[in-house]
């Protein structure tokens, strides 16, 4: 009740790891051993608005550090399967 519908609507969908290509692409990324890709998503991902690629970096790597509800695992199933939403 503290946002807009819109953005209400997205983080319900985000908490299913159900979002936007570009969004999935820097997860993937962030999760890809690969230092080349994984350094093309994040500069790819700073590039979004002022602050917005940058703060879902930092959501990303927290989660993943702290390991959120299985989310590191959850999103190497998205990583292998661009369809799961995990």
């Amino acid at each position: 009740g503290m946002t807009t519908s819109l953005a209400e609507t997205l983080l319900t969908h985000a908490g299913r790891l159900e979002f936007a290509e570009r969004v999935h692409r820097a997860a993937v990324g962030v999760m890809n051993a690969d230092a080349a890709e994984m350094k093309a998503a994040v500069i790819e991902t700073l590039t979004w608005g002022a602050s917005s690629g940058s703060d879902l970096l930092v959501g990303l790597l927290v989660g993943i550090q702290l390991d959120a509800r299985g989310l590191a695992r959850r999103l190497r199933a998205c990583a292998t399967e661009p369809a799961v939403a995990a």
